[in-house]
């Protein structure tokens, strides 16, 4: 037999039944015909909750395929960054982009001239 294309279709969501004493998952209990709270064990008519709820469905879409069809653009999630290369191990350092270079340049050269044990031509 060959093998078959998965399940396309949407998975489809049911109406949740609360208890009317305690507000807990009622479930249904096929041999008694009622609606039975796990909890406190209170009993409800099926009928008077279908009416209720009108039969209503929830749809439920795949987050992957959807997160996948969204172009990089759209996403909001992608801070900017900034690649750095080192010349002599070739070493790539990847920065988050929140300090201007001008900064940075100044913050470093005051370290440098910060440390007394440093040779004079690195100050």
């Amino acid at each position: 037999m060959p093998d078959q294309p998965p399940n396309l279709n949407p998975a489809v969501a049911q109406k949740k039944f609360s208890c009317p004493s305690c507000g807990g998952e009622a479930q249904w209990n096929p041999a008694k015909k009622l609606l039975v709270c796990p909890f406190c064990g209170t009993t409800s008519p099926a009928e008077a909750e279908l009416a209720a709820g009108g039969g209503e469905t929830i749809v439920e879409h795949d987050l992957v395929a959807a997160l996948r069809g969204l172009p990089d653009s759209a996403r909001g999630w992608q801070a900017d960054k900034t690649a750095v290369k080192c010349q002599s191990c070739q070493a790539i350092s990847v920065f988050d982009a929140k300090v201007p270079e001008t900064q940075v340049r100044d913050s470093l050269r005051g370290w440098y001239g910060s440390r007394w044990f440093a040779p004079n031509k690195l100050k």
